[in-house]
């Protein structure tokens, strides 16, 4: 949300969502974010547009930045609020000779309400255009921008996932989810950030000992931590995997103090 408006966004494309009080940002066109510098950009500046739809009866969160990723770069936009996360149909906008600029499509609520949803790659070439003012050398702020550790499940079962991200959410992670090797390699090559990888070992397309020795020999993502979670109990399933590189070895059913003393650790290692 931003002014009086309310859009949605690709939840594929958001990277974090802080909420924070503009006032902690002032006129800053950039933020601090893992470890490098991100434009930030009023997402009013950006579509002045949309300002004048019908806003939802229930507000959302005052103040918010929003890290996109489209490709291999980021963006920051800001606003006012976050009213809801959830998964909801997109309807293409048929015409595009007169599609609104930075508008993909329409998502419709429950209520019968209808929401533009942002073309994030727009976004984008929008952001690389704006003007910039001559502002004054400072400091960067200190921005709590951090949020919690990204773990990446690895499963080609959805239950597993599901129960795997209901265990890891409820410890404060954020869990990103690939159905097999393939996609995780995929994935994670594309740009996605994660800090620990819990894989499985029977998967199709690429199993868990192809993803390892895929990973390991990636001069980019070889340091990522990856702890094997599989049913396979014998001995020389667990020697292979440590030789191939894995940090950690779990057995399905898990126990889940067991994995999360388990996760805690990789943490603090790939972080030492």
């Amino acid at each position: 949300m931003h002014q009086r408006s309310w859009v949605a966004i690709p939840r594929d494309k958001i990277e974090q969502v802080i909420e924070l009080p503009s006032e902690l940002l002032g006129e800053r066109q950039s933020i601090s974010w893992r470890g490098q510098q991100v434009q930030l950009a009023p997402l009013v500046e950006l579509l002045p547009q949309i300002r004048g739809q019908e806003a939802l009866e229930r507000p959302g969160q005052p103040g918010a930045v929003i890290v996109l990723r489209h490709d291999e770069a980021l963006l920051a936009i800001r606003v006012e609020g976050i009213f809801s996360r959830r998964e909801i149909s997109v309807e293409t906008l048929q015409s595009p000779t007169s599609r609104p600029i930075g508008i993909a499509g329409t998502v419709m609520l429950p209520s019968g309400q209808s929401l533009p949803v942002l073309e994030v790659g727009e976004l984008f070439r929008l952001a690389a255009h704006r003007p910039t003012s001559a502002a004054p050398s400072v400091p960067d702020p200190v921005v709590p921008v951090a949020g919690p550790p990204t773990i990446l499940i690895v499963d080609d079962s959805m239950t597993v996932r599901e129960m795997l991200t209901m265990t890891l959410t409820q410890a404060d992670y954020r869990v990103e989810q690939a159905r097999d090797g393939q996609e995780a390699l995929d994935r994670l090559r594309s740009g996605l950030h994660c800090d620990v990888i819990l894989c499985d070992l029977e998967m199709p397309r690429m199993n868990g000992f192809e993803f390892l020795t895929n990973l390991r020999g990636d001069a980019v993502l070889g340091h990522l931590p990856v702890a094997m979670l599989t049913m396979r109990s014998a001995e020389k399933h667990r020697q292979t995997a440590y030789e191939l590189g894995a940090q950690a070895y779990f057995t399905k059913p898990y126990q889940e103090d067991e994995l999360l003393l388990g996760t805690s650790r990789l943490l603090k290692s790939r972080v030492g």
